[in-house]
């Protein structure tokens, strides 16, 4: 789970929201599958909403919120 990454790549276009990639995300899908988990579930555990979490496994920039909620969640699976 380390080898996530979130990477800043600025502000939306237009307002000041900072937005992020998460790469690595495949990593996340493993841990789902080993976890047999569907993606609603996956989101659920990570405290997202589906269309959030299917953003992330898209590739595409989610929110500095989404990145909190999943630095906190590789801090729980490492158990630093």
């Amino acid at each position: 789970m380390k080898q996530i990454e979130l990477i800043y790549t600025g502000f939306k276009s237009g307002s000041y929201h900072a937005q992020y990639i998460v790469k690595n995300w495949y990593l996340l899908e493993e841990y789902r599958f080993k976890n047999i988990m569907t993606k609603k579930e996956m989101a659920n555990y990570l405290g997202l909403g589906l269309k959030t979490y299917e953003n992330i496994t898209y590739n595409k920039q989610v929110s500095i919120r989404v990145a909190k909620k999943i630095k906190q969640f590789i801090e729980k699976v490492e158990g630093v």
